[in-house]
């Protein structure tokens, strides 16, 4: 409104902000300010009720108008960027302005009064993780950094806006001649009428019938039920339309109980109604044109309440006391296109010959590289060749195909990218499982100052990719072209196109003359806008998560109908015709494309779980509906025996451990008499409890304190855990916050549905420990899985953390060290989560920290509670236990902290589950926390050399990678390059798909079991614990390494 009210009178005017519509009107009634500057209607918004509700209360005059061209910049603290940002803040006009932008970026609205307004909120609060929707002008005054501009919808958004003034402008009288209509002036008018059959048609055939134009139609409540004509003061001379020349008698208090009206009147048959609307109009023309006089008489008769707001110039043009007031000639128009301004911007030249001069540098051609030239290759470069040079490439000789689209072939990427050195966009069309391997092959040198742009169907894989394989000046975009050579084949007008401008930085130092990166990734984006495709800006994480309920099952559905082997019969109706044709249509894509839409992208897992879960709860509901069926029916043996073996809903819900399951089978095959190494699926650490916890126990037992315990824990033990966790890791925590539970995974349990309903979403960053998202099904809420990059040690950051924080996110599990990849957080990976949550609009969020691995840490490495950073602990649940550092597996002893309402919640569950945890275990664990660290060092010790030998032997396996892991006792390996379409067991010939198939595999034919990375949320590795024997580890990984080796792989 600032900026608009510059334009309208000046830069030199003084514009005062107001909280509220109110207040303005209240300043312009009081005298404080002389005019007021109001928007009144949106071209993409609509009407601005308030302000049009807000004329009828105030008798104020509309004396200009302005149609101001929207350009909405997107505005945040100067250390802001794209990625931190999460909430944008607003008036609600602008945020829908800008909703298709705001979805794209995944960013949360947040309705703020005005615009303006909400930059100031963010300079004064420094607000981190909030931008603002506003203008050039509020950037500047209030000290924010532009992000974006231009971010409106719709290029042609323009607001209307009043200016309004106690008094109207002098209209000059006498009359012009009939139907002749002052072109350039406005007249703005507000009526009611009776509810009477035809009355809104009657009103506006006043109108039509003198051809007048009307420019805006608007009805509001009539709230205020007024009555009377008023029209503009103006000399009462013959022929024209004083105030005084009508009889208001006939309409005085028309709502009230009243007298029939007198005959003839245009009252009569009016009928009362609880309902009444005011009606806005605006005409083109002025009180002074005949046509108006007569339609507002006309109209005068039939409303009983008729009020001229005002009569003013079009296009922003100033007259009478408005230009003289900004010290401007009568009939001046300020608002010229080249006066828009900005604080400090400096005029706008005239255009020179030499600035036309340069205008050629629009039809600039790229030039473009294809790495990838099959099917979609070159379906891509059929079209880029009427925009851009192409060059392409593929291990396949397409040379033929090449030639005839018009783009010059070569037979590998070396070879193109040595000999083609004017390279301005690489894009990568491979397939999604061979991307990460062909772009690791590049030549990354000759990438240096290229724009890479990715096309696949998974989006955060393929940025991860990119950003830890390219050179930091190679800018990468991220695009899915949602469409191909079927859908796309005569047109790509109205298919979306997505893009994520990943890394678009133009690189000041380049040797090359080349055009900037920005450059050419505008020109990249504009042979899709030019081709009419829907362009669709989104960040790469909310592709994926949209991209999971929509692509993901629709493949998924095609894929189950095509295994029922149905057909069409001559019932079919139209619905089992589309399922036929959606099946028809995926399988027409490679298995390997749709198992790489669940492998790369994780949202996928969820998706699938809760399409489990759904065909699970419909089957229990249509068996409890089958009671209710009254026809002859008798029920069958086998019918008989299902139903009275039926098992709950609950249950049904729950998948087997597939860590157990894998132990189960290693046992199996064990006890038949096969040579199996299966100490490294298990994870329980080989050497024995500590003796003086063993002594405890039989003390314990000897002593009789073998009865029930309180529910919550015998006291020694909660004032020992509290007394240890002030002293090792600084939490202060009250033995009454503290219940000893049967082991820690009873702890997560009792946690979880204490707090989680349906509806709450838990976090569970990938890999994860397999039962925490089985138990956050249980609970009814839904785990919301979120990968991490092994090359960044398993870490997560708050940008990938924040993608997926929602207002119905309960709670996040952080397990430090990490089960099942070893991954320890240090204290600025914390504190960065923290600073994260610490937003206002995470306030809701709590984590649940399991620290079972806590004391088992390596390279001097120190172990950090959540809990003890500023500000958490009241938001942190501490899951712990003596099972893994003191090798207490069997006592089943763990307990939880947490603060009172949520452990009171957890108690009450424990005591109708297992009423305490074992007496002789409590004791044995009071012992356990007594042991100096000297006692328990040397254990540590043990496996840190195991965890160098496990983690080292990995590493040299041929396309094998392993963190090393720097807590716990896992080695979760990337295998990726050891399954796939192209592998093949030797013995059998049968595919080789999977995690899952690898370790079927490898304990069938090589004696060694592994549990497969699937089971963690993580298809790409598998899981070994090295808490076992150095011979056990040795001859494992021997087994592993001939197995993979054995691997038939094309």
């Amino acid at each position: 409104s600032e900026a608009a009210t510059r334009q309208l009178l000046g830069k030199d005017v003084e514009a005062i902000g107001m909280e509220s519509f109110e207040s303005c009107f209240k300043s312009l009634e009081i005298s404080a300010v002389d005019f007021a500057m109001l928007p009144i209607e949106n071209s993409m918004g609509g009407s601005i009720h308030d302000c049009f509700d807000l004329q009828i209360r105030h008798d104020f005059f509309i004396v200009a108008e302005l149609k101001f061209r929207v350009r909405h910049c997107l505005m945040a603290l100067p250390d802001e960027t794209f990625e931190t940002v999460k909430t944008v803040i607003s008036h609600y006009q602008a945020l829908a302005q800008c909703d298709q932008y705001l979805r794209g970026k995944g960013y949360e609205p947040k309705k703020e009064f005005d615009t303006s307004g909400s930059a100031k909120k963010i300079h004064d609060e420094k607000l981190k993780g909030y931008a603002a929707i506003a203008s050039e002008l509020a950037a500047e005054y209030h000290g924010l950094k532009i992000l974006d501009k231009g971010i409106e919808d719709d290029p042609n958004n323009v607001t209307r806006f009043f200016l309004l003034s106690r008094q109207c402008l002098k209209i000059q009288y006498p009359l012009k001649p009939s139907k002749t209509l002052t072109d350039d002036m406005k007249t703005s008018i507000v009526f009611s009428l009776l509810d009477k059959p035809g009355c809104l048609f009657g009103a506006l055939a006043a109108f039509s019938l003198r051809d007048l134009n009307l420019t805006k139609l608007e009805s509001r409540p009539d709230k205020y039920r007024r009555t009377g004509h008023f029209f503009l003061p103006v000399a009462n001379r013959k022929g024209s339309l004083g105030s005084e020349s009508l009889n208001p008698t006939l309409v005085n208090d028309f709502y009230a109980d009243m007298p029939e009206p007198p005959t003839g009147s245009p009252l009569l048959g009016a009928r009362k109604s609880e309902f009444r609307s005011l009606f806005y109009i605006d005409i083109v023309g002025s009180v002074s044109d005949a046509p108006i006089v007569n339609a507002l008489r006309h109209l005068a008769e039939m409303a009983p309440f008729l009020r001229v707001l005002g009569c003013y110039p079009m296009s922003g043009k100033l007259k009478n006391h408005v230009a003289k007031a900004v010290g401007t000639p009568d009939g001046t128009i300020i608002s010229d296109e080249l006066s828009r301004f900005t604080l400090d911007t400096p005029a706008i030249p005239k255009l020179s010959e030499k600035l036309l001069s340069v205008a050629p540098m629009e039809s600039k051609r790229l030039k473009i590289a294809v790495i990838g030239f099959g099917n979609f290759g070159q379906f891509l470069a059929k079209t880029f060749v009427k925009h851009a040079d192409v060059v392409a490439c593929n291990r396949t000789d397409y040379s033929a195909q090449a030639k005839a689209i018009g783009v010059t072939y070569y037979n590998d990427p070396e070879s193109l990218l040595s000999k083609e050195d004017d390279i301005d966009v690489v894009v990568i069309s491979v397939a999604i499982l061979a991307f990460e391997k062909i772009v690791s092959l590049l030549p990354k040198e000759r990438l240096r100052d290229i724009l890479v742009v990715d096309v696949l169907s998974v989006k955060v894989f393929a940025k991860t990719v990119l950003m830890a394989e390219l050179p930091e000046d190679a800018g990468i975009l991220c695009t899915h072209p949602m469409f191909g050579p079927e859908s796309g084949k005569y047109s790509w007008s109205g298919l979306p196109m997505v893009y994520d401008r990943v890394r678009i930085n133009d690189n000041e130092t380049c040797e090359q003359e080349r055009m900037p990166m920005s450059e050419r990734c505008s020109l990249f984006l504009d042979i899709f806008s030019s081709e009419n495709c829907a362009m669709v800006d989104m960040t790469c994480e909310q592709h994926d998560k949209q991209a999971a309920d929509s692509q993901f099952i629709t493949h998924f559905t095609g894929r189950v109908i095509s295994r029922l082997n149905l057909a069409s019969t001559a019932i079919a109706t139209k619905g089992f015709k589309s399922l036929l044709t959606l099946r028809d249509q995926t399988v027409k894509d490679s298995f390997d494309l749709f198992s790489a839409l669940y492998i790369c992208n994780p949202n996928a897992e969820a998706t699938l779980s809760k399409m489990r879960t759904a065909i699970k709860d419909l089957v229990v509901d249509l068996k409890s509906n089958k009671s209710k069926l009254h026809f002859n029916h008798t029920e069958s043996s086998d019918e008989k025996k299902d139903d009275m073996e039926r098992l709950s809903e609950f249950i049904n819900k729950v998948s087997p451990s597939k860590t157990g399951e894998t132990f189960g089978l290693a046992t199996k095959l064990k006890q038949e008499g096969k040579d199996i190494v299966m100490t490294l699926c298990v994870g329980e650490p080989d050497f024995p409890p500590p003796k003086p916890i063993l002594e405890a126990a039989k003390a314990a037992i000897d002593s009789g304190k073998t009865r029930y315990t309180p529910v919550q824990g015998i006291l020694e033990l909660r004032e020992a855990i509290a007394k240890d966790l002030k002293t090792r890791k600084d939490v202060e925590a009250d033995p009454n916050n503290i219940l000893i539970t049967a082991g820690g995974k009873q702890a997560i349990f009792c946690a979880i549905l204490a707090m989680c309903d349906k509806g709450d979403q838990v976090v569970v960053p990938a890999p994860y420990w397999v039962s925490y998202p089985e138990i956050v099904r249980l609970s009814g809420a839904e785990p919301v899985i979120i990968s991490r990059d092994p090359r960044k040690d398993f870490i997560l950051s708050p940008i990938e953390l924040s993608a997926v924080l929602t207002p119905n996110t309960r709670m996040i599990i952080l397990c430090n060290p990490c089960n099942p990849t070893g991954c320890l957080y240090q204290r600025s990976d914390l504190e960065a989560i923290a600073a994260l949550l610490s937003r206002p609009e995470y306030a809701h969020i709590y984590v649940l920290a399991d620290e079972i691995y806590e004391r088992l840490t390596y390279d001097g490495s120190e172990h950090i509670s959540f809990a003890s950073l500023p500000g958490m602990q009241h938001r942190t649940l501490i899951v712990n236990g003596f099972a893994k550092a003191y090798a207490m597996t069997g006592f089943r002893l763990g307990y939880l902290v947490a603060p009172t309402k949520i452990l009171k919640a957890a108690l009450k569950l424990q005591s109708q589950l297992n009423s305490c945890a074992c007496s002789i275990s409590q004791y044995a664990g009071v012992k356990a926390l007594s042991l100096q660290q000297s006692e328990l060092d040397p254990l540590y010790a043990e496996l840190e050399k195991k965890r160098n030998l496990t983690v080292g032997r990995l590493n040299k396996i041929p396309n094998v990678y392993c963190a090393s892991a720097k807590g716990a006792f896992y080695a979760f390996p990337d295998v990726s390059a050891y399954f796939g379409s192209n592998v093949k067991n030797p013995h059998d010939g049968s595919p080789i798909a999977s995690t899952t198939a690898l370790c079927q595999y490898l304990i069938s034919y090589h004696g060694v079991a592994l549990v497969a990375g699937d089971a963690f949320g993580e298809p790409k590795g598998i899981r070994l614990s090295f808490a076992t024997s150095m011979e056990d580890i040795n001859k494992a990984i021997d087994r592993l390494e001939a197995g993979l080796e054995a691997l038939e792989i094309s």
